[in-house]
């Protein structure tokens, strides 16, 4: 939801990983399906995050690749 004010808004998480260079290689394979993604931090964990409405792409992409 976009007016959720504890929300990410626009962006729905993907996959989650300990290390940023384990985040990068998913965006990267997101990026390469055509599917914007940036990756956030929190608690001590990257976050990779796409738009709502590619979250199922994003899901498949990457349960698959």
């Amino acid at each position: 939801d976009p007016d959720d004010p504890v929300g990410d808004g626009l962006l729905a998480e993907v996959a989650r990983t300990p290390t940023e260079a384990a985040a990068r290689v998913l965006r990267s394979r997101l990026t390469a399906a055509g599917i914007r993604a940036t990756i956030g931090r929190e608690s001590g964990s990257y976050r990779v995050m796409v738009f709502h409405e590619d979250e199922g792409s994003a899901k498949l992409v990457l349960r698959t690749e």
